[in-house]
């Protein structure tokens, strides 16, 4: 019996067929760079009438806004990748008190607030992702924004012409999204963002009475990804 045994067996152990398949390396990544240009853009307004079909007067609100992101990464895992995102927004906000109807029936404003508004950021970012969908934290390493609408925040000397700086510990950009290939490396993303922020400082200056400016918002944008 044992003879036996033995040449079924093979000298050598089990058969080959009965041995598991060896273990593959890891595929070299085919793309592993990542750029990202993408666009968002808002306008809303409100303003009082006599019906709906009154004259209309001063508008109470209205704001237009651009804003264009662009993220380059690379994939140092198969679920990770690190990169630098750049962020540029541009707009124009205002408002005023509604006071009442004109002779004419158009809507009167009083003590309007507002004016034009640059923001740029620029930092470091953290991309998590499983096939087509991810998720995106960033830190706004340097954040300064221009806002003419903000007279009524001065630095401590009194002056409102200088553009505010945000606060480091506290600029950051959380974004949820997937991504739909359009040709052999090129995809369309859609990304879903929030970003908050602190601003401290003014013309290098601490705000009057050391007050702090806090914006939070949340932006839809559509991108194009090259893969590279």
């Amino acid at each position: 019996m044992l003879p036996l045994l033995y040449l079924v067996l093979g000298a050598s152990g089990p058969s080959e067929a009965m041995r598991p398949p060896p273990r593959l390396p890891r595929p070299v990544l085919e793309a592993p760079f990542r750029f990202d240009l993408g666009l968002s853009f808002s306008h809303f307004q409100q303003q009082a009438k006599i019906g709906t079909g009154g004259a209309r007067g001063e508008r109470l609100v209205e704001q237009t806004a651009l804003v264009v992101h662009a993220v380059a990464t690379y994939e140092v895992w198969e679920y990770l990748s690190l990169g630098l995102f750049s962020e540029f927004d541009v707009g124009t906000r205002h408002a005023g008190a509604f006071v009442g109807f004109d002779e004419d029936g158009a809507a009167v404003s009083m003590g309007e607030l507002g004016g034009t508004y640059v923001e740029w950021w620029l930092g470091p970012i953290v991309r998590g992702h499983y096939r087509a969908v991810f998720l995106e934290l960033g830190w706004g390493a340097l954040g300064i924004r221009s806002d003419g609408g903000r007279a009524d925040l001065p630095d401590a000397s009194g002056e409102t012409d200088s553009s505010f700086a945000t606060a480091p510990a506290i600029a950051w950009l959380l974004a949820i999204g997937g991504s739909v290939p359009l040709a052999k490396r090129v995809d369309l993303v859609l990304r879903l963002q929030y970003r908050i922020r602190y601003y401290t400082t003014r013309g290098g200056n601490s705000l009057l009475d050391d007050a702090v400016l806090g914006s939070q918002d949340i932006t839809p944008i559509v991108s194009v990804r090259f893969r590279h």
